[in-house]
């Protein structure tokens, strides 16, 4: 059977819906609304994310859906559980270790709903529903960027067709189904292309 839930956001709980809190991150980083990063850091420093990444097939599906300009490159597609920024070497090695020893579920994901967010002006596809598997993925990953001081507010889970959008162009609706084998700790370099690198990749059983 696919179990399935109410919408919610990453950083909310599967049990009880509570929200995190924008708050002020250690060092004078400053955590923003949505999954967007923090303040520029030192070179010792790497933009690190916790994220879901389709493979290929998915990816190329995902892309295909946008057909505009400034679209997100196949390679670059993903869905962020916990973007945490700046992050030193001692705490990326600590949430490696944590990801490594971590138990979840693999789980099937439906992105069968466009949508245009006007602040950071993009356009993505996103769940209507998600698994309750993904939520409780979410949570423990996001319970690491609270245990090396980064809380973070919730946000919706989407996937980013299009950046620097005006609005919504009309779009065949969206039905894509994503099973979801893993997940992975990438870096953010927005001058690269693609613009992410995955580190490191950990299986859901």
């Amino acid at each position: 059977m696919d179990l399935r839930m109410p919408r919610l956001g990453w950083g909310q709980s599967a049990v009880t819906g509570a929200e995190n809190c924008v708050i002020m991150g250690p060092q004078g980083r400053i955590i923003l609304t949505g999954c967007e990063g923090v303040r520029a850091t030192p070179s010792s420093e790497e933009r690190l994310f916790f994220a879901l990444w389709p493979k290929a097939a998915v990816a190329e599906a995902i892309a295909a859906h946008w057909r505009g300009g400034g679209g997100v490159m196949a390679a670059d597609l993903h869905m962020t559980l916990a973007f945490l920024g700046a992050t030193c070497p001692d705490e990326k090695a600590m949430l490696m270790t944590w990801a490594e020893a971590a138990r979840g579920e693999a789980f099937a994901i439906r992105l069968d709903r466009v949508a245009y967010w006007e602040k950071p002006a993009v356009v993505v596809l996103e769940p209507r529903h998600v698994p309750l598997a993904g939520l409780r993925l979410a949570e423990r990953v996001r319970g690491w960027a609270v245990r090396i001081g980064r809380p973070l507010p919730d946000c919706r889970p989407h996937v980013t067709l299009a950046r620097r959008q005006k609005g919504l162009d009309p779009v065949a609706p969206a039905a894509i189904d994503w099973h979801v084998e893993d997940f992975v700790l990438a870096r953010s370099d927005p001058a690269a292309s693609p613009r992410y690198t995955i580190l490191a990749r950990w299986p859901l059983s």
